[in-house]
């Protein structure tokens, strides 16, 4: 057979044409057979095929033919051309010549590829020549082809690309190992309308060339974008498997084609930034330590779970990135603060004034870098309490939360009302996210029944619960309270705090992340408390807060700014004392902790339409968690003996960290003794 020569065709009546010696068709087949046709499929099953036909009946082509066949296919919108055809490879190749050359240029011109099989004469095509006149366009648009065989050698059949150079009227050259593709050529099964069971066998370069021409409309179908700037070629040949000698050779030129391979990205995958800069996908680093007050921030997750980022020849993929963002702590309701202090050494002191002394420490191990040894430094972290006889309360410290601390200086030390807040600590919310570094608070009575208090506090240097992430806290707390008795047994507060965050937000931190919400945040609460007595032994405890956090803009992030954020807390506890026995407590608390209400990020995303076209824009996207943590606690707490106590407590948690579905219980026992 010589399956590199097109054959002639018969019209039926009424001008429909038929392959007289099915050389056409079986070519038409491998590349775009369609799918369930009779256990064959092309390449590019899917392509619309356009048959223009060049051979005389008798099998023969003249130069003219040739040309106005290429010619044709680009006018009627061929978007891929592939040319099976070999009489004018033989020596001395003399219709290789500046008419074939302007035909290339034109089908360039009209954004097609031309795929042309090398020829099967067992030697070098074109015989080395030199050949000018192509344009740049015609250059990047040319792809020649030759055979191996299913051990992925070359056809013994098979001629090479050889030394050749085509030059282009710009100054480019390319020589034809540059542009030559090999495709498996050996008795390849194609459709034969002669033949009586429809299907043959055969060989040759000619049926190598359209698997190499499926794959262009493989790529050009998915990314239009390699038809308007002519790389679809250049994608194939960048990805082929090197044969041969390594690199580009006289003989296997680029390689072997790998349409796998021709779709995966080239290059980095790019993703843009507000600011319109590329930024590659894979090289992003730190993400989003989320808070309880924004749940896993699961909206903007899935979002960044399927991303378009774009290659070297601006071929869009979708990325995952919503590992950027570290859903927030699963653990039980034992805080950080809790976990770090359980073992706390205590003490106080009444002196005969009416003056009240009380203290603490407790050694952490936790909380810095490694020491020189290796192992985790240590570092002591403790408080002092003082209210002197007049009411005047003094605290400070480092470590602990100031939220005790500024209940004390708020409600009075003396009374049971600062204690029993701290069952709720709505008001407070801000105060304890600044906490694991100094923190000092201060009250005094302003009248018989009313009191003031000022807390200041801040977050440890380093914390090396987020050291992991690389995105440490870093805030600074500020608040002032007033509380007064308004009736006999109703004591109510209301609460002033701020808190400055760099690089977070509520409780999350993000560093330098691409997906952080600003450098700098500055929020606001205001908060309401009360407390009123049922009777002598029993009292209800109401605590609410509303906190407003500021906007941002970021420039070079894939976030480009953040709304103002809104979120609230709120809580309500019963307190029984003397329930069981004299000087116990019994207490039934719900809460709502911090939970964002309200706000938005407008992250950057790249999206491309049928064309190929790349459009940049912005898509908001809710912050706002998709549960909303209710806690549920009983706690009891009753003297063992003199200076020691006892005390039990059992919380659940549903949509725990405001995860919907999440739910946890924990069940404390400890014992608490002074000195």
């Amino acid at each position: 057979p010589r399956p590199h020569r097109s054959r002639g065709c018969r019209c039926r009546s009424g001008g429909a044409p038929f392959d007289t010696y099915g050389h056409g068709t079986f070519v038409a087949s491998l590349a775009a057979a369609a799918k369930n046709n009779f256990g064959i499929v092309g390449v590019a099953p899917e392509a619309k095929l356009l048959g223009v036909k060049i051979a005389q009946p008798n099998g023969t082509a003249s130069l003219n033919d040739l040309i106005t066949g290429l010619t044709t296919a680009a006018a009627r919108g061929a978007n891929v051309i592939n040319l099976s055809y070999g009489s004018f490879y033989g020596a001395p190749y003399a219709s290789y010549n500046s008419y074939l050359v302007a035909a290339l240029n034109t089908t360039a011109a009209k954004n097609a590829v031309t795929v042309i099989a090398g020829g099967n004469s067992g030697t070098t095509f074109i015989g080395n020549i030199n050949q000018g006149g192509f344009t740049a366009a015609a250059l990047n648009r040319l792809l020649f082809v030759g055979s191996v065989n299913n051990k992925n050698v070359k056809s013994s059949f098979s001629n090479t690309p050889g030394t050749s150079v085509f030059s282009a009227t710009t100054g480019q050259k390319r020589t034809l190992a540059d542009i030559w593709l090999m495709a498996p050529g050996e008795n390849l099964i194609g459709a034969n309308p002669s033949s009586s069971t429809r299907y043959v066998y055969g060989s040759g370069t000619s049926f190598a060339a359209p698997l190499v021409a499926g794959a262009v409309a493989l790529l050009e179908s998915r990314w239009p974008v390699l038809t308007r700037n002519g790389t679809a070629a250049q994608v194939l040949l960048d990805t082929a498997q090197d044969l041969g000698a390594a690199g580009v050779d006289a003989v296997y030129g680029h390689g072997l084609l790998r349409v796998d391979r021709a779709f995966n990205p080239i290059g980095y995958l790019m993703v843009t930034n507000a600011s319109g800069k590329k930024v590659a996908a894979n090289l992003l680093t730190g993400g989003v330590v989320t808070s309880g007050a924004f749940g896993s921030l699961t909206n903007l997750a899935t979002r960044l779970s399927n991303v378009v980022a774009l290659d070297n020849y601006q071929r869009d993929f979708d990325v995952n990135l919503s590992s950027l963002v570290l859903p927030a702590n699963r653990n039980a309701t034992l805080n950080n603060t809790m976990m770090s202090h359980l073992s706390v050494t205590s003490g106080g002191a009444k002196f005969a004034d009416g003056s009240v002394l009380a203290f603490g420490q407790s050694q952490n191990r936790s909380r810095t870098a490694l020491a020189p040894s290796g192992e985790p430094a240590q570092s002591r972290d403790w408080f002092v309490n003082y209210t002197d006889a007049a009411g005047m309360t003094l605290a400070g410290g480092h470590g602990f939360a100031p939220g005790s601390s500024f209940n004390a200086a708020l409600w009075g030390a003396n009374g049971f009302v600062g204690d029993d807040m701290a069952l709720l600590d709505s008001s407070n919310v801000l105060f304890n996210m600044a906490s694991g570094g100094g923190f000092t608070a201060f009250g005094r009575k302003l009248d018989d029944s009313t009191r003031m208090a000022f807390t200041f506090s801040q977050t440890a240097a380093q914390d090396p619960l987020r050291a992991t992430t690389g995105n440490a806290p870093d805030a600074r707390a500020l608040g002032f309270g007033v509380s007064r008795e308004v009736a006999k047994g109703w004591v109510a507060g209301l609460t002033v705090g701020t808190l400055d965050e760099a690089n977070g937000l509520l409780g999350s931190t993000y560093g330098n992340s691409p997906i952080g919400f600003g450098p700098q945040h500055n929020s606001l609460s205001i908060g309401a408390s009360s407390a009123i007595a049922l009777g002598e032994t029993r009292s209800l405890l109401l605590d609410a807060a509303w906190v407003r956090s500021d906007g941002a803009t970021m420039p070079n992030g894939l976030i480009a700014d953040v709304s103002a954020i809104t979120a609230r807390s709120m809580g309500a506890a019963f307190v029984q004392r003397a329930a069981f026995k004299d000087d116990d407590r019994l207490a039934i608390s719900l809460r709502k902790p911090l939970t964002v209400t309200g706000g938005s990020a407008s992250l950057v995303t790249t999206s491309v339409d049928s064309l190929g076209y790349v459009t940049t824009g912005r898509e908001s996207i809710d912050l706002r968690p998709d549960g909303s943590e209710t806690v549920m606690g009983i706690s009891y707490e009753a003297p063992i003996k003199e200076q020691t106590r006892w005390n039990a407590s059992f919380t659940y948690r549903d949509d725990a960290n405001n995860l919907r579905g999440a739910q946890d219980a924990t069940l404390m026992l400890g014992i608490k003794m002074a000195f």
